[in-house]
């Protein structure tokens, strides 16, 4: 790909690394169709092209949470299904409603620093009773 005159190639390359980072995690262990997936923080820039690929990839529902209105709608472009404001919002039990009682397959998060405890959380309480969440992260420690 072409980057314009004026984008110097460092520039240019960073938008490979959030996407490839997200891929990863919704590739791992066989990928996401079929599954039911909460993307920890979707309008982050990782973490909502997790959104995009487990929509496109063949999720059967697709979670988010985020942390304001304006992300809402960010996370919504991406494909959400439900997205979950998690400052206002209990996440236990928006999920568990969303998902009639049955929890989610996958917990998709790249930067595991950033919302660790609702991600452990969500992880003990809401993995899908028949088979334990899977939780797809990668990242560094803050």
């Amino acid at each position: 790909m072409a980057l314009p005159d004026n984008v110097p190639g460092e520039v240019g390359a960073c938008p490979g690394m959030p996407a490839l980072s997200a891929a990863h995690a919704v590739l791992t262990d066989g990928g996401v169709k079929g599954q039911r997936v909460l993307v920890a923080g979707g309008a982050g820039a990782v973490d909502r092209y997790g959104v995009q690929f487990a929509h496109l990839l063949g999720a059967r529902q697709v979670i988010t949470t985020v942390s304001s209105a304006v992300k809402v709608e960010w996370a919504r472009r991406a494909g959400a299904d439900l997205l979950v404001n998690y400052r206002s919002e209990n996440v236990v039990e928006r999920v568990l409603e969303a998902t009639d009682g049955a929890g989610v397959d996958r917990v998709i998060k790249v930067d595991i620093a950033a919302n660790a405890v609702i991600d452990m959380e969500v992880k003990q309480r809401v993995a899908n009773a028949h088979n334990a969440a899977t939780k797809a992260a990668c990242g560094a420690p803050r």
